[in-house]
């Protein structure tokens, strides 16, 4: 089952993509769970981090489409975000919050076959890496393969993934299991690396990237040999 949500003030637009989409979903022999707002607050209080997509309304009173775009991609940097406008120069602008695609309004049945087609591929191929994980405010969905390690300090978990640091709760524990199949092991009791981002060991030391985290003296042999075997194909 797809997950879809439409985010649109005006009804008329709403039908139609409704009707879009439902054509789709008959043609296609594809499942879609479809909840429309015509409030983006509405939307935005009612958000979770389960959705495959958004169609996402640009021009809207009070709250537009791309500043609830952002809020967004505060809980979820993977929902397909796919701006519905009748101003092109407006979607050029998705890139700032990674918007997948757009559609111009009045909108084409035939044209958005084309979009949903693409965003199926996308989210066919990208599913299986996606997990969502608890924030102090709800829950945040995260691309597996952009972790680079989770650290623990305090009871609390951090997710690091480049730039960007997730504050999350649980233990390591919890995590290790279900990361496993994806490359991801213990170097000591504060860090669950993911082995496709380890540059070198040395010493008692590993590199993920340019940051240097620790080895423990009971964790550096099976380590050591868990990252060869990786290197090596072995996975």
């Amino acid at each position: 089952m797809i997950k879809a949500a439409i985010v649109e003030d005006e009804q008329q637009a709403v039908k139609c993509l409704k009707n879009c989409l439902e054509k789709y979903s008959e043609e296609a022999s594809v499942t879609l769970d479809i909840e429309a707002f015509t409030d983006p607050r509405a939307f935005l209080s009612a958000f979770r981090a389960d959705l495959d997509m958004v169609f996402m309304d640009i021009e809207m009173p009070g709250m537009d489409g791309l500043e609830v775009s952002r809020k967004i991609r505060e809980k979820d940097d993977s929902v397909l975000i796919i701006f519905v406008t009748n101003m092109k120069k407006l979607a050029i602008r998705g890139y700032e919050v990674n918007a997948f695609d757009f559609i111009v309004k009045p909108v084409n049945y035939y044209s958005f076959r084309l979009t949903l087609n693409k965003a199926l591929r996308h989210i066919e191929k990208h599913s299986e890496h996606l997990m969502t994980i608890p924030i102090k405010f709800g829950e945040c969905r995260i691309d597996v393969n952009e972790v680079r390690y989770v650290e623990t300090v305090s009871r609390k978990l951090f997710f690091h993934m480049g730039d960007t640091v997730i504050e999350s709760a649980g233990t390591l524990k919890n995590f290790e299991q279900e990361l496993h199949g994806y490359g991801f092991r213990r170097c000591n009791n504060c860090f669950l690396v993911n082995l496709k981002y380890v540059t070198g060991i040395c010493k008692d030391s590993v590199y993920v990237g340019k940051e240097e985290l620790t080895i423990s003296r009971p964790r550096k042999k099976i380590f050591c040999q868990e990252l060869t075997n990786y290197w090596g194909g072995a996975e």
